[in-house]
């Protein structure tokens, strides 16, 4: 980024106003006109033309979209004063955008040139790389919309993924995770209900006419059904209290299916190479360096090349203040390299002028890299974490606190889950074996199917008079869970100090 930023003295110079370009709609701020003299245009990549002479000062700008952000000089008033447009670079000069106005072919923006009274805020640089950047993202943009029509069509489906699936999808295309995992949850409760109820009357000999083959094929899955209907209606109640949930049948493939691919993509080394990942980690650190100024530019401001382990999305290009040894720095480029044993990530920052003003801001450390790890295999384990939150309720008070601690878990309410559910399966263990004993068909099974049931019922019953009287704790059956639950725990941050440092807002 040049010196010659606003505040060196330069001033605004006046531009007419003319007749309004041929074919213009929707004028805002002003009406802009457009050249005659078509030799005057300047393809600047990306669909963006500069239009006019630079030495006039009559400069116009043709875009064939409306880049995010670029807003013209809204005027003053006698209790308001003015504020400054988007500030662009071109060719080491600073430019306002004061109007815009819409035409059949996209935007039209006039410039002129930066008055130093203003500080910068929301800076462009109308170089060929960078406009050839935007037009791809705004092409990138177009096609995110069309998928998020598309998921926000088919929300039985995306509700049935797991939540943290469902909450990408919120966070990327705007899909809401919870109605997803609500209108999934009513779609399969209906169906399964009416599917139970059809079964019913068939067992009854009642006539159901064309369907009645399909019904006696899926007869033999009641079980199935009656577990849809069970686990509709939890993901409902969780969806109207906590958020997405995700169905088992459909999240528990797809993560052990991920989790293979995971550990089939490194051959038969996979698990010791994520130890050996983890160990890499923990004592990683980006490279930093300085990089020497632009050619044919003395006066350049300092510029750093960092090359980390992993991409920084915290970091947004010319937007974020990315703080370092005292001096604020902006990103102006990022792209993926080859490294000795794996891809890198390299950044481009140039210090930014004094009177900038960032939207967002971060402390850099070159360790911060640690800590993005840890949060990466976070978000991974909460995945698994977050579509087996039932489950985790029939662990002990003591990891359960921890998860919720550490994930998106409420160890009150799936404790109270898996104690009505232990309930169910005692009370169903118990009248099965005495009807079999009853009718004479009884065996050591049914003793066995028995004194289970006997158990799950006392059991559940002090686990509920410890859940009213406030505590948290866990049955039996959640022993063989604990191993899973520590694996998760392990990314979790260090109670001491309330989370690792890392990349922190400022």
């Amino acid at each position: 980024m040049p010196r010659d930023y606003p505040g060196a003295g330069r001033r605004a110079q006046a531009i007419g106003r003319d007749a309004p370009p041929a074919g213009a709609v929707g004028w805002r701020a002003m009406t802009i006109p457009v050249p005659s003299d078509a030799r005057a245009a300047r393809d600047l990549g990306g669909g963006f033309r500069l239009l006019g002479d630079a030495e006039t000062g009559r400069l116009r700008l043709a875009v064939g979209f409306a880049p995010p952000g670029w807003q013209p000089r809204r005027a003053g008033t006698a209790g308001r004063p003015s504020f400054p447009g988007t500030g662009l670079l071109l060719d080491g000069r600073w430019y306002e955008i004061a109007g815009a106005a819409e035409t059949a072919e996209g935007m039209l923006y006039e410039l002129t040139p930066w008055e130093d009274r203003f500080p910068l805020r929301q800076v462009f640089e109308l170089s060929r790389d960078s406009c050839t950047a935007a037009a791809a993202e705004h092409r990138r943009r177009r096609a995110r919309e069309r998928r998020a029509a598309a998921l926000a069509a088919a929300p039985v489906l995306t509700g049935l993924l797991p939540a943290a699936d469902q909450r990408r999808l919120e966070r990327d295309y705007g899909v809401p995770a919870r109605r997803a995992t609500a209108i999934s949850a009513l779609v399969l409760l209906f169906l399964s209900i009416a599917v139970l109820l059809l079964i019913f009357a068939l067992t009854k000999g009642l006539g159901l006419g064309a369907i009645e083959p399909l019904i006696a094929a899926v007869a033999p899955y009641r079980p199935a059904v009656f577990y849809l209907a069970l686990e509709s209606i939890v993901r409902f109640a969780a969806a109207a209290s906590a958020g997405a949930v995700g169905s088992l049948p459909v999240a528990l493939p797809i993560l052990a299916w991920r989790a293979v691919a995971a550990a089939l993509a490194g051959g038969p080394t996979a698990a010791p190479s994520r130890r050996g990942e983890a160990q890499r980690f923990a004592a990683a650190r980006d490279e930093v360096r300085s990089l020497p100024p632009r050619p044919g530019d003395a006066d350049a401001p300092a510029r750093l090349e960092v090359v980390s382990l992993l991409p920084k999305e915290h970091w947004t290009a010319n937007v974020t203040g990315i703080r370092y040894r005292g001096a604020d720095y902006l990103l102006t480029e990022r792209q993926v390299v080859a490294g000795p044993d794996g891809r890198r990530h390299r950044f481009v920052l140039e210090q930014a002028p004094a009177e900038m003003i960032f939207r967002s801001g971060c402390d850099y450390r070159p360790e911060e890299v640690r800590e993005l790890y840890r949060r990466s295999r976070q978000r991974r384990a909460a995945t698994w974490v977050e579509t087996a939150a039932v489950l985790w309720g029939l662990l002990d008070g003591e990891l359960q606190r921890a998860l919720g601690r550490a994930y998106r878990y409420e160890p009150r309410r799936f404790t109270r889950w898996t104690i009505a559910g232990e309930a169910v399966l005692g009370a169903y263990n118990l009248l099965a074996s005495l009807a079999r004993g009853a009718g004479g068909a009884g065996g050591a099974a049914d003793g066995i199917v028995f004194l289970s049931g006997l158990f799950l019922l006392a059991e559940s019953f002090l686990r509920w008079r410890a859940w009213r009287a406030g505590e948290v704790r866990g049955s039996l059956l959640g022993l063989p869970l604990a191993p899973f639950a520590r694996r998760a725990l392990r990314w979790a941050p260090p109670a001491a100090s309330g989370g690792s440092p890392g990349p922190s807002p400022r």
